[in-house]
């Protein structure tokens, strides 16, 4: 009991219950101090930082100049088209980045599944309409996919198709949906606290994965961290003694 009392706070582990696919409640236990809520608060805002995603960010459609201009034979508007295309939730295998191409003749209906890739990619909801063909046409769009976690800009593409009549979507999204955080105060001693997270993301990754991922970049960070801080201590050392 002495030793306990002498710690700021300690942990005793870390468990995961898993409510769905997309859902999980992490607990963390646990602490006998006020620092409980400021970590709770941390490690959420740290989550939401350092989960990427991937998303659609250029697309170029054939035979338009603009997102204001409308595609015959198309029951939707381009813009329509375009947001059907942005909640698509999509993964890339193993790369950076993909192309993803739409070829089809109406009429029909188009789904996410009805993407082509020259990467291995994963549809989350392959089922999402992206428009209705209703005329004799080719429906023709070309995508490009990127990891959000990458730095990408419009000159990181070395193709002539992409070079004009592009539009650019907001790609700043994670892959989690919501995480809400919360502390449990223990019955027989209201001073040790449990801290729990409540995480759902849009199946790109696992809560687990999340958690996992937030701290890791944190220990990563606060090991180069308090490395540069013993090196700039261990110069003024050297030049105290010299």
């Amino acid at each position: 009991m002495k030793n306990f009392k002498n710690k700021i706070f300690f942990l005793n582990k870390i468990s995961f219950k898993k409510i769905s696919f997309f859902r999980s409640i992490i607990k963390i236990e646990s602490f006998k101090n006020s620092y409980c809520d400021s970590l709770g608060n941390f490690l959420r805002r740290i989550m939401f930082l350092t989960t990427f995603s991937y998303r659609i960010i250029y697309i170029k459609f054939f035979n338009i100049n603009s997102a204001f201009s409308n595609l015959k034979g198309v029951k939707e508007n381009t813009l329509n088209i375009i947001n059907n295309i942005n909640n698509i939730i999509i993964k890339i295998e193993n790369e950076i980045s993909a192309f993803l191409i739409i070829k089809k003749k109406g009429p029909c209906v188009i789904k996410a599944k009805d993407i082509f890739s020259d990467k291995k990619i994963i549809i989350f909801n392959p089922d999402i309409i992206i428009a209705n063909i209703t005329d004799n046409i080719i429906f023709f769009v070309l995508m490009k996919c990127i990891n959000t976690s990458y730095n990408f800009n419009i000159e990181n593409i070395n193709n002539k198709i992409f070079k004009s009549k592009v539009i650019k979507l907001n790609f700043i999204k994670s892959s989690i949906k919501n995480i809400n955080y919360f502390i449990h105060k223990k019955f027989f001693n209201k001073k040790i606290k449990n801290l729990f997270f409540d995480i759902e993301t849009d199946g790109i990754f696992k809560p687990e994965e999340c958690f996992n991922n937030c701290v890791f970049y944190i220990k990563k960070y606060f090991d180069v961290f308090f490395s540069v801080l013993g090196k700039k201590k261990k110069k003024k050392f050297l030049k105290k003694n010299f």
